[in-house]
């Protein structure tokens, strides 16, 4: 997500109120913020990049979803390991 500086503040308060969000970093690059998020259905997703508040203070959202997990909590998935 990319949003001009002066407006992180806010929208890192908006996102620690959403019941979607499990993660947030601040981070740099050209992104000020990643997001882990779970929604229970597309049309869930669909209105958290569409129609949330925070959005007024936001550049650009991309979005990307998760096919497969690899690696979680340090542990190889179990279909990777030997």
């Amino acid at each position: 997500m990319r949003t001009p500086p002066s407006r992180a503040e806010a929208v890192s308060a908006a996102l620690a109120e959403s019941a979607h969000v499990r993660h947030a970093s601040f981070v740099t690059g050209e992104r000020q913020f990643l997001l882990l998020t779970a929604f229970p259905d597309e049309s869930a997703l669909h209105h958290f990049v569409t129609r949330s508040s925070w959005l007024r203070d936001v550049e650009s959202v991309d979005v990307s979803l998760v096919l497969t997990t690899l690696k979680r909590g340090g542990m190889l998935a179990p279909w990777l390991r030997d």
